[in-house]
């Protein structure tokens, strides 16, 4: 699956999380839209298949990243 997720930062854009900040189990505060889309691509993965992102790098240091980065360390594998 190769993904272009949408990079809308909460404290920009509070109405882009409507619906998934009350739904998403990824959601946390202060976040990037596209962690929560990234955690679910991970989802919808079939076993053995590979996700690939245009990303920034910033999914590693940033708080509102945390749930991503353990998604990515639990369900996933990076090459």
């Amino acid at each position: 699956m190769i993904g272009n997720p949408p990079y809308i930062k909460e404290d920009f854009n509070r109405a882009a999380f409507d619906g998934f900040r009350e739904t998403s189990p990824y959601y946390m505060g202060k976040m990037d839209l596209w962690y929560g889309f990234a955690c679910h691509s991970i989802d919808f993965l079939n076993i053995g298949g590979i996700l690939c992102f245009i990303a920034q790098n910033n999914w590693t240091t940033s708080a509102g990243a945390k749930k991503m980065r353990n998604k990515v360390i639990v369900d996933s594998q990076i090459k």
